[in-house]
């Protein structure tokens, strides 16, 4: 698939539109063709959420307008984060969307956007870092059952990526981890609108 050269205007959540922001996921086309439809965007977790969740939600950039709202890519992608926020932690939806995202280092990515994101982590003279990412992969699946690593690269070495793995296995929590992936997936949408948009 050829990547477009401008996102639509005025901003849209189409499938489309939200796979090449957020990676091709059923699961959040669904949740987001819901919350259009009642127009009722939640930001309430009442309590059923990791302390850190409400942290996210309750800074500046997380106030979201409803979906007739959307003035720029930024608000649509907020306003997206918002409704996967308000999903329930143990809600299958969440980590069928937190898992659309491939994993780091992998030979084969269908998304052409991801492929181009992670070109510094694959091929060329860096086999051996490629198997330990692939390792590393398998043991943060084997400790965050359901998850896939996800992080915003933004130009990082494998190093660095790879140190950051580490830190997040070790530190063993699950539900931050869901917080990690759900603010890498909008820092990464919020990069790509950059790319394909005017301005954000």
């Amino acid at each position: 698939m050829l990547l477009p050269t401008l996102l639509p205007d005025p901003p849209v959540a189409t499938p489309e539109v939200l796979s090449l922001l957020f990676e091709p996921s059923p699961a959040l086309h669904a949740l987001i063709a819901s919350a259009i439809s009642t127009s009722t965007p939640s930001l309430a977790l009442a309590g059923r959420a990791h302390p850190a969740l409400h942290a996210l939600i309750s800074t500046p950039t997380s106030i979201s307008p409803s979906p007739a709202e959307f003035l720029t890519y930024a608000d649509l992608i907020e306003w997206t984060t918002s409704q996967i926020l308000s999903l329930r932690r143990d809600d299958p939806r969440l980590l069928e969307i937190l898992a659309s995202h491939p994993r780091l280092g992998e030979k084969k990515v269908d998304s052409e956007v991801s492929r181009k994101e992670q070109a510094s982590l694959s091929g060329g003279d860096k086999e051996d870092e490629g198997v330990r990412l692939s390792a590393l992969n398998k043991r943060y699946e084997e400790t965050f059952p359901g998850l896939r690593f996800v992080v915003f690269v933004n130009s990082r070495s494998r190093d660095e990526v790879m140190a950051d793995m580490v830190a997040r296995i070790e530190r063993g929590d699950i539900e931050l981890e869901k917080v990690e992936a759900i603010t890498a997936m909008r820092d990464i949408a919020l990069d790509r609108a950059a790319k394909f948009t005017v301005a954000l």
